[in-house]
């Protein structure tokens, strides 16, 4: 009986600590759990940008797809835009193989293998409103800056793929830890992978 009474009394402290510990490190746990369950259980579900409609869906799957390290700042990104603005935005191209990249036509910078895009670093999207496209690539540059959607990924710490031309407007990438794309193709080369093939940074 006396042994009964000891175990009970040290799984109640166990239980206990193992409580207390996950309030002081509540943080790490939070992240801990987001990397375990894909942050499934941290998604806004009044949203409509991850799950309304086919657009949700490959928007969900496309965010999904993108580098672990990319895919929180995304997803923050489209949160406030959508509570802010009211604006649902939607992944058009997310991460692509160097054969996906070396198919798009002549007018795409980045050459296979030197694009954000093969890392899962980077997204082209367009934003919607009452089931309409209302800002997209032929969008004026200043209709962009105007719509408020280029301040908030900004604050999110992404950059735009307008710089001082008027180029790609639907783009919007990261340069993880400041490497460029083609310090990342080296890492690539160097093995330097997870064991899902992503890029270790």
């Amino acid at each position: 009986m006396k042994e009964k009474y000891i175990k009970v009394i040290l799984i109640s402290t166990f239980s206990v600590a193992v409580i207390g510990l996950g309030y002081v490190y509540k943080d790490e746990v939070k992240s801990f759990i987001k990397k375990v369950f894909g942050g499934n259980l941290f998604f806004d579900k009044s949203l409509q940008w991850w799950r309304e409609g086919s657009w949700g869906i490959k928007t969900y799957n496309a965010l999904m797809e993108l580098h672990p390290d990319f895919r929180g700042q995304v997803k923050k990104f489209f949160d406030e835009v959508e509570k802010e603005l009211g604006i649902r935005m939607i992944i058009t191209s997310g991460f692509r193989t160097p054969s996906q990249q070396a198919a798009l036509n002549e007018s795409i910078q980045a050459s296979p293998n030197y694009s954000f895009h093969q890392y899962g670093f980077a997204i082209d999207v367009n934003g919607m409103k009452e089931g309409q496209i209302i800002i997209q690539q032929n969008s004026s540059r200043q209709k962009w800056i105007d719509s408020g959607i280029v301040n908030i990924a900004k604050k999110n710490g992404l950059e735009w793929g307008v710089n001082d031309g008027d180029s790609d407007r639907v783009h919007f990438f990261v340069r993880p830890k400041g490497k460029t794309a083609s310090q990342l193709y080296a890492l690539l080369k160097e093995g330097k992978t997870d064991s899902k093939g992503y890029v270790v940074v």
